[in-house]
């Protein structure tokens, strides 16, 4: 299946004449997105209570947000909490105006994932947002032509909170269960 090659394509032609063009949109298309990303952020935290924080971890192709309390950042393990992530070069977020976050939590067990995937039920999300089950759940929020920080902070706000409260739980289940396994000292 050789076939010679005869000359280099009218679209691989044009790439390569504006190549330096194709950069520079890149960079504003992706600084654009992490701005509002950012934004949504600040705004998340500024409606949480003084005791917690919206943490995050970013790739060059992911962000990660979730909930910790500011007095057990020592006692969780980042790695082992409920978090949502999207992706942060997704077209959409820009047109149509659909920012799709995925719930997860690694190291999970079969029954912790059951409790986090069955708090979806709990969330109250306004009419633009669309579960859906991949991962523990999915979220698509559509804000198209309104102000799309308003639109998506709330919600995922809400996400964060709803995770949060099984996460407590699920830890506190994990702590009794360390605690009846440890062997009596003898006295």
């Amino acid at each position: 299946m050789s076939s010679e090659f005869k000359q280099f394509s009218e679209p691989a032609r044009l790439y390569a004449q504006y190549l330096e063009v194709v950069e520079k949109m890149e960079r504003i298309f992706v600084d654009d997105i992490v701005s509002f990303l950012d934004t949504v952020r600040v705004r998340m935290q500024a409606k949480l209570d003084a005791g917690q924080k919206v943490e995050e971890e970013e790739t060059k192709e992911y962000r990660s947000w979730w909930i910790e309390d500011v007095d057990d950042k020592e006692t969780n393990d980042d790695d082992y909490v409920p978090y949502v992530w999207l992706e942060r070069k997704n077209e959409e977020i820009i047109i149509p105006g659909v920012l799709t976050l995925i719930a997860d939590m690694n190291e999970a067990t079969e029954a912790e994932r059951h409790q986090l995937s069955a708090c979806k039920s709990s969330l109250n999300l306004p009419a633009n947002c669309k579960l859906s089950d991949r991962r523990l759940f999915t979220v698509s929020i559509t804000y198209g032509d309104s102000d799309p920080v308003e639109a998506v902070s709330e919600p995922i706000l809400a996400i964060l909170q709803a995770l949060h409260r099984v996460e407590k739980k699920i830890f506190a289940a994990r702590e009794k269960k360390n605690r009846n396994e440890r062997p009596k000292s003898k006295k």
